[in-house]
């Protein structure tokens, strides 16, 4: 698990994301913040606030994930994807790590 609070978050995640196993848990505190969402809470974005957190976006846009919050702020919680089955393909092993691609 990685919870991310305080500065520096976007390269925290950054650096968090390949550390964390198949089947970890990343929580990013106040993601109202750093991803484009219809909250209402303070300080939420409509847009993207930097390419960085663009980035972000993408890498996570494959794992589960859900907010939650208070009307003040939001958390965010995504779940690292574990390894699934796929077809088998050519000088492949038929399993594929979502972020990685073949195994």
């Amino acid at each position: 698990m990685v919870l991310v609070d305080g500065r520096e978050r976007a390269a925290c995640v950054v650096g968090a994301l390949d550390k964390l196993r198949p089947g970890g848990l990343l929580v990013i505190d106040n993601a109202n913040r750093y991803f484009p969402s219809r909250s209402r809470a303070p300080r939420s974005t409509g847009t993207w606030p930097s390419d960085t957190w663009r980035e972000i976006g993408g890498r996570l846009s494959h794992w589960r994930g859900f907010w939650i919050g208070d009307g003040v702020s939001e958390t965010g919680f995504w779940t690292r994807p574990t390894l699934v089955d796929v077809p088998e393909h050519p000088g492949g092993t038929g399993m594929v790590d979502p972020l990685r691609g073949s195994e």
